[in-house]
């Protein structure tokens, strides 16, 4: 079951949402605030804030504030890296492997 979880975390989560939420949102909104004084600003927030609500119904507010800080860090770091997604969804992908092997485990 362990590994079934991780690789729907990898696939889905990891590669899946670090493709829609900044490798197409991110690249989108800049287009569509390219004549907006913090355009890049609103299309790194905006998907950030979608990312987080997307974790409201199973983390609750907390899951929204996290989430949310780690989309807009992730958003900033895809400009950074010039829009390479790689180093995001190997972040990504470790990061859900650590949650995942700490609920397998029983820890807390």
């Amino acid at each position: 079951m362990y590994l079934l979880w991780l690789v729907t975390v990898w696939t889905a989560a990891a590669f899946g949402e670090e493709m829609f939420f900044r490798g197409y949102l991110v690249t989108r909104l800049q287009t569509v605030f390219a004549d907006i004084k913090f355009g890049v600003v609103l299309a790194v927030f905006v998907p950030a804030l979608i990312f987080g609500l997307g974790h409201v119904y199973y983390q609750g507010l907390r899951g929204l504030v996290v989430t949310g800080a780690i989309g807009l860090a992730f958003g900033t770091m895809f400009l950074l890296f010039k829009r390479n997604l790689w180093p995001l969804v190997l972040w990504h992908g470790i990061v859900d492997t650590l949650t995942f092997r700490a609920i397998f485990m029983n820890w807390e």
